[in-house]
């Protein structure tokens, strides 16, 4: 018993004790002692994923809440193709920074909060020019 000693050891059978898991946009199955193989080695490492902080989470969705109030300001009178193609940029651009803080640091940001400060504040921008400054 000496040899496992400071070890940790796994018994699992490999039979019928597959789970499908996603690996990017193919799928895969994995016994159980894999999964669980898997889950202590991220323990070990360090390496789990979590949230975002409060205080950031709330910076960055006033800050897109501003951002997209300041957009449809600042594009009042452009043609409706370039202030759509803007948006999508914007998009775009938040989703690979929240991707890339995911990937490099295992953060997951709170995309439907920040995407909806952003699309209501262009939205009552908007309906505020068009019910009182028409």
């Amino acid at each position: 018993f000496s040899r496992f000693r400071d070890k940790i050891v796994l018994v699992g059978i490999e039979q019928d004790d597959l789970f499908p898991v996603r690996h990017g946009m193919t799928r895969e199955e994995r016994y159980g002692v894999e999964l669980h193989s898997a889950i202590i080695r991220s323990l070990l490492d360090g390496r789990t994923i979590r949230t975002l902080d409060y205080w950031p989470e709330l910076i960055l969705m006033v800050g897109l809440g501003l951002l997209g109030g300041f957009i449809k300001i600042g594009t009042f009178y452009w043609s409706k193709p370039f202030r759509i193609g803007l948006l999508g940029a914007t998009f775009l651009l938040y989703f690979v920074i929240s991707s890339y803080v995911f990937h490099a640091y295992l953060v997951i940001v709170n995309t439907v909060y920040h995407l909806l400060a952003f699309g209501l504040s262009y939205w009552t921008v908007a309906t505020v020019k068009r019910r009182w400054f028409a």
